[in-house]
């Protein structure tokens, strides 16, 4: 039975499913009853293969290999992206203020990212008013509660002026309701202004497990047209980690990359009506398009239920073969008429 509301200000909540009961010890005397609680879960065991693009083909396929989950209210997700940026593991400092499992929870391994906008323009609709940019982020370790203690942030410079014109944080939307949003605002706008997009976070809201409990991998999702990313931009992204008891207030930062919403090297056909996950399971190819001028290169695959955290976030190669040209020569005697 559901102890709690499955809703809060009419939006999905997020929970954790747990399960409670007691373990009775007896002697002939006396009886011990000591309460007993579980938060179960089902997890998947995926991985993806290398991604190969044959000839001027323009579409390859990304395999998945092992077993999902699709039973008791959980759907195994994968998210595939465009690798954008790794980072080292942290050092440790004994100095901070925190827990190691805090630290390694904002300790970024990987960032990717993806674009919705060739999918939608493909689907008859509008890539701006409708695309999403989607930033993919794998940590060390997992987070208790996603948006809490450690705070990921994303900056966007979107005119390439080297200063960030948008800054998205990934928090609940309010603190007395569990659900995880990615927040972005106008850096260009006055201080007092409001977000000018508020997303779920992975694009989906608490009534589908997507991780935001006990795991270390996530996606944000930004929209093209809210934001006013415009066609032609090509926006540098910088995500790093905050907790107020990092130095600087600064747990980790990723290099920086940029990216091409609407011209992206690689874009995907995900099966999920967020166009950004698909149903994994094994045996699962997700359709994988190229552009024109796409050269071989490296995706980030998420497996947000997989069960060992470095499982959940694999980088796959992309072999794409590159142009040939073909030089005509030629030779012989005379021509007709000539002497």
């Amino acid at each position: 039975a559901r102890a709690s509301p499955a809703e809060q200000s009419g939006l999905p909540r997020e929970y954790v499913a747990m399960l409670t009961g007691r373990v009775v010890l007896t002697d002939d005397e006396q009886e011990l009853r000591v309460p007993v609680q579980a938060a179960p879960r089902l997890v998947s065991h995926l991985s993806a293969k290398n991604v190969a693009f044959t000839g001027s083909g323009t579409e390859a396929g990304l395999e998945l290999t092992g077993h999902g989950v699709d039973a008791g209210g959980w759907q195994s997700l994968t998210t595939p992206l465009i690798l954008g940026a790794t980072s080292p593991q942290l050092e440790e400092d004994v100095s901070l203020r925190t827990s190691p499992s805090a630290i390694k929870s904002g300790d970024i391994r990987y960032v990717g990212w993806s674009s919705t906008a060739p999918y939608v323009d493909e689907l008859g609709g509008d890539p701006q008013d409708d695309g999403l940019l989607n930033i993919g982020i794998a940590t060390q370790g997992d987070w208790a509660s996603l948006g809490q203690a450690v705070i990921p942030i994303i900056d966007i410079d979107v005119d390439g002026d080297g200063q960030p014109d948008l800054e998205s944080y990934i928090w609940k939307l309010d603190a007395s309701i569990d659900l995880t949003v990615v927040q972005t605002y106008d850096l260009n706008a006055p201080a007092t202004d409001p977000a000018v997009d508020i997303e779920p976070i992975n694009y989906e809201f608490g009534d589908v497990d997507t991780g935001t409990f006990d795991r270390n991998v996530l996606v944000a999702p930004i929209s093209l047209g809210a934001t006013g990313i415009a066609p032609g931009a090509k926006p540098t992204v910088s995500v790093w980690t905050y907790s107020s008891y990092a130095r600087a207030s600064v747990v980790d930062q990723a290099s920086t990359f940029t990216v091409d919403p609407y011209t992206p090297p690689f874009w995907f056909e995900n099966d999920r009506p967020s166009l950004i996950s698909s149903n994994g399971d094994g045996g699962v190819v997700i359709p994988v398009h190229r552009s024109s001028s796409a050269k071989s290169g490296k995706l980030l695959v998420l497996q947000h239920h997989n069960a060992d955290p470095s499982s959940r976030a694999q980088v796959v190669s992309v072999a794409v073969p590159a142009a040939t040209t073909t030089k005509l020569t030629v030779s012989g005697g005379s021509s007709y008429g000539q002497k």
